[in-house]
């Protein structure tokens, strides 16, 4: 499954409470904004051949999601808007997060 036909690298994928850095050699999930602060601190992911990839799609009424973890990470938290391995997307924004999935996978 090839590189999605919009990869850029060094390519940015905003979402609600945070943003998807992907480079030729790491994942890096950044916040911004007071979504984004709400989640935590901008966590860097080891190498892209390293990572593992949670996806729940977005539909019209519900928010989806990208999970993105390595060997360090701990236990997933209770709540959604606590794991700072998540980042929630829009239905806007559904096709560049599965466009960042397929790259990931």
């Amino acid at each position: 499954m090839g590189k999605p036909t919009g990869f850029v690298p060094g390519a940015k994928y905003s979402g609600h409470n945070g943003q998807v850095l992907v480079t030729d050699l790491e994942v890096t999930i950044t916040r911004e904004g007071f979504g984004g602060r709400m989640s935590g601190t901008p966590k860097t992911v080891l190498a892209r051949r390293q990572v593992e990839v949670e996806h729940k799609t977005a539909g019209r009424l519900v928010n989806g999601w990208v999970r993105i973890t390595d060997a360090r990470t701990g236990p997933r938290p209770r709540f959604e808007y606590q794991d700072a391995n998540l980042v929630l997307y829009t239905w806007q924004r559904r096709d560049a997060f599965e466009d960042l999935v397929r790259l990931l996978a």
